[in-house]
């Protein structure tokens, strides 16, 4: 994690209106290429013994796990479990590890040849280099990226992605997020068209949590823990949510002008402290981490056909960073291997457009359309908004602040109707018409349609082609 994260911040203070994008994993995608991993830190003297920490990985249901280093119980204990790794070279190794082919070739006979049984699908060479190391070292990266890469195709490992992880401030202007630029085009440049060539992500460790602690107000609590927000791009008037899509697209715009913007953009460190500084806390933690999950399915304004994918910065707790903020970034306490808090890490269903009778959406489930440009969401203050993704809301049943743990039914009677607190908020008024059993469809010009059994649309949002 490096001690210098970029602005987010507007040039100058923004009134946020509240719009809620607090998706649920209860209902959602069906195919996907989403995914919430975690890092595995292992900068403490109390981790439990690895084959622990593994059997809880799998039954968390995470699939991915990025690693710092290559230690040896640590891989033994990975093999056979499926579990996607990438591993990592640290900057103190990579120069003279990975110098030459043959050097390069003696590290993965011993750390990725010998040990095929472990699921090692990525290797980042250094982490946050140029953010935070002497220049001799940020120029050794491309150089030692590219004989890794040549060693692990002589070993039979073509498959194995060779990447390195960037600190967020590698990006400059990035608000508003259009106008992301690299600070250093000159070493970023010859990187980025390397990795397109080689078919790899660029990884970048993204920190909402000191953006908003760096914003002087002017970012909130809400906005910074990816729960609800407004905020407009005023170059393109796309709309963000949650200030993780707002510094993605930053990242997303600045590969565009070195003209890669289709290079996938892998989140490698995200997360919330429990302590050691402002607003840190398990509360807050739990919101942010859990919400970080839900967004994995959605997308970005500027990446609408691209879902997230991102690794919880982290685990556990390392005792052996410096004291305060540094060792209080994990999910759990490794000495007793105590839950500090609980997110769900649960895999959502099929993707559904269509909400048939006895069907529920709870607060902060949604359904999507099919070309998953436009959502129909239960939101958690009451309100039931269709949205334009990126664009904004399209229609809405008025219901914010009603009450609290709200949903929407369509009742066998034909009715769709929001209750909050045992009350009926609103209602579509197609109850009794003894036309068969409706449903609703979410469909893909924009419009929301309850149809009959006969397919007569019988109500409608109203909104076709916005």
């Amino acid at each position: 994690m490096a001690s210098r994260h970029g602005s987010s911040l507007p040039s100058k203070c923004l009134s946020l209106k509240f719009i809620v994008y607090f998706c649920a994993l209860t209902l959602g995608f069906g195919s996907t290429d989403a995914w919430t991993g975690i890092c595995f830190g292992e900068d403490a003297w109390n981790i439990p013994g690895r084959a622990e920490v593994v059997e809880k990985f799998r039954d968390l249901g995470i699939t991915h796990v990025r690693l710092y280093h290559t230690y040896e119980a640590t891989l033994e204990a990975f093999a056979g479990s499926g579990i996607q790794l990438t591993v990592g070279i640290t900057n103190e190794d990579f120069v003279n590890a990975l110098s030459t082919v043959g050097s390069a070739r003696n590290w993965v006979n011993t750390y990725i040849v010998g040990h095929g049984d472990s699921n090692i699908v990525a290797v980042t060479v250094g982490n946050e280099v140029f953010s935070s190391a002497v220049d001799n070292v940020k120029n050794a990266l491309l150089p030692s990226m590219q004989n890794l890469r040549e060693a692990l195709n002589q070993a039979g490992k073509s498959g194995i992605k060779v990447t390195t992880a960037h600190a967020f401030d590698v990006v400059t202007n990035t608000f508003p997020p259009s106008s992301g630029q690299f600070a250093d085009t000159g070493r970023m440049q010859p990187l980025v068209n390397w990795l397109a060539s080689v078919g790899s992500d660029f990884i970048c460790n993204i920190y909402p949590y000191f953006t908003y602690v760096n914003s002087n107000g002017q970012i909130t609590l809400q906005y910074g823990r990816l729960e609800s927000g407004s905020v407009t791009d005023s170059n393109n008037g796309k709309i963000y949510t949650n200030l993780l899509a707002q510094q993605l697209d930053a990242v997303y715009a600045a590969l565009g002008r070195l003209g890669q913007g289709n290079m996938r953009v892998v989140v490698g460190e995200i997360g919330w402290p429990t302590s050691g500084g402002t607003a840190t806390d398990t509360n807050n933690a739990r919101i942010h981490n859990q919400n970080l999950v839900n967004l994995a399915r959605g997308r970005t304004p500027l990446k609408p056909n691209w879902e997230i994918q991102a690794y919880i910065f982290a685990m556990f707790d390392e005792n052996q960073k410096d004291a305060g903020l540094e060792q209080s970034w994990g999910l759990y306490n490794p000495t007793n291997f105590d839950a500090k808090y609980t997110i769900n890490f649960g895999n959502p269903p099929t993707l559904i457009n269509r909400i048939t009778p006895g069907m529920r959406l709870t607060s902060g489930q949604f359904v999507y359309s099919n070309n998953e440009v436009y959502r129909l969401n239960m939101q958690p203050d009451c309100n039931l908004v269709l949205y334009h993704i990126g664009v904004g809301p399209l229609w809405a049943s008025k219901t914010q602040g009603s009450a609290t743990d709200c949903y929407m039914e369509l009742q066998h009677d034909g009715n769709a109707v929001v209750y909050g607190g045992g009350v009926a908020r609103w209602a579509s008024g197609t109850w009794g018409r003894n036309d068969g059993a409706h449903y609703i469809e979410v469909q893909d010009d924009g419009n929301t349609v309850m149809y009959n059994e006969a397919n007569q649309a019988i109500w409608h949002t109203n909104t076709r082609g916005r």
